[in-house]
C-alpha cells in the first residue's frame, strides 16, 4: 500500500520558471531537490518550461536541469495549459504584468520581492489572485527560518513579555563595490526603491510577521554610490537610495531598520583568495574607520 508522500500517489505539478537570472537558477534548484527535502510532499514538481529573453540562457537552463521546453517570450507560459505554477523571478518592472497575466490564466505564482514598483502595482497583482482563485505567494523565505518561527511563538505566547524594541540588521555587500556596472537594479523605472525593495523588504516582512502592522515610519535614506559605469565605458547617475528607518508597530513597539552601508575607504576590494579570507575581508569592512554611516552596519 502506498503512503501519500510515495513516488506512485504524487500529483505532478508542471511549473515553470520566467527569468533565468540568479534567482531563477535558485527557482529550478529548489524545484529539483525539494521532494529529497520533502518526502512527504503530495506533489511532484515537473519542469515545463523556462521562459528567458536573453539568448542562449533558456537552453543552457533546459541543458542543465532538463526543462522540457525553453521560451523567448514569457506569454508561452500563460497560454500553456501544462503549467500550473510559475516561478517568476524576471526584472522587477515585469513583476506586475506577468503576475497579473499569469493569475488571470489561473496559474499559481510565486512571485520574488518587490511584488511591483509601486504600492499600485502590488495591489493590481493581489486583486487578480484573489479574483482567479489561485495561490500567490510572494518570496520572503525567512519567515520559514526555524529561528524566526520559534521566536514567533515565543513572543505570541507572552512568554517573553511585551516586546518594545526590534532591531534588525541585513549583511550584504552586494552592490556595495563602488566599481559595480549600472544595471536595472540601479534605475528607479525599472528596479524601483533599489536596496529598499531588494534586502530591506525582508527585514520589514520579518518584523511584521513578528509584531503586526506598522503605524509610523520616519526614514533616513541616502545614495552613496551616485554613479556607475555603463557596460560601454560612459557613466550614469542613479537615484535609488540606501539608508535606515524608524518604525513604530501599533503594538508601540520601536525598531530600526538598517538595510546598507557604503564601502569603507581603506578596504582593499580585492577577490579573496579563499573562505577565511573573504570573511576575514567582510568584516574589515564593517568595521574600517572613517567610513560614513546612516546607523547601520551592512554593505
Amino acid at each position: 500500500m502506498e503512503n501519500e508522500g510515495s513516488g506512485a500517489a504524487r500529483r505532478p505539478l508542471g511549473v515553470a520558471v520566467v527569468g533565468f537570472g540568479w534567482m531563477g537558477r535558485v527557482h529550478t534548484q529548489a524545484y529539483a531537490r525539494v521532494l529529497h527535502h520533502f518526502p512527504q510532499l503530495a506533489v511532484r514538481p515537473e519542469l515545463v518550461t523556462v521562459a528567458e529573453e536573453v539568448p542562449g540562457r533558456a537552453e543552457e537552463a533546459a541543458a542543465q536541469f532538463g526543462f522540457a521546453r525553453t521560451a523567448r517570450d514569457w506569454r508561452e507560459v500563460a497560454a500553456d495549459p501544462r503549467v500550473h505554477a510559475v516561478s517568476i523571478t524576471a526584472p522587477n518592472f515585469l513583476h506586475r504584468e506577468i503576475g497579473v497575466a499569469m493569475a488571470e490564466a489561473g496559474k499559481h505564482i510565486w512571485i520574488e520581492k518587490p511584488v511591483g514598483l509601486t504600492l499600485e502595482d502590488a495591489r493590481a497583482v493581489s486583486d487578480a489572485v484573489t479574483k482567479a482563485g489561485v495561490q500567490g505567494t510572494v518570496g520572503f523565505n525567512y519567515r520559514n527560518a526555524p529561528a524566526v518561527e520559534t521566536a514567533r511563538e515565543l513572543i505570541a505566547s507572552g512568554e517573553i513579555g511585551t516586546v518594545t524594541h526590534v532591531r534588525i540588521r541585513l549583511f550584504s555587500d552586494y552592490a556595495a563595490h563602488p566599481h559595480g556596472a549600472l544595471t536595472w537594479r540601479y534605475e528607479r523605472e525599472r528596479g524601483g526603491s533599489g536596496v529598499l525593495g531588494d534586502l530591506a523588504s525582508h527585514g520589514v516582512d520579518l518584523a511584521r510577521f513578528l509584531l503586526g502592522d506598522i503605524a509610523s515610519l520616519t526614514a533616513d535614506t541616502a545614495v552613496f554610490v551616485p554613479e556607475r559605469a555603463r557596460p560601454t565605458g560612459a557613466t550614469a547617475g542613479h537615484t535609488l537610495a540606501t539608508g535606515a528607518s524608524l518604525v513604530r508597530w501599533r503594538t508601540r513597539t520601536t525598531s530600526p531598520v538598517c538595510c546598507a552601508s557604503p564601502p569603507a575607504p581603506a578596504v582593499s576590494w580585492r577577490r579573496a583568495a579563499s573562505r577565511s579570507a573573504s570573511r576575514t575581508t567582510t568584516a574589515s569592512r564593517c568595521t574600517a574607520p572613517g567610513a560614513r554611516s546612516s546607523g547601520t552596519s551592512a554593505v
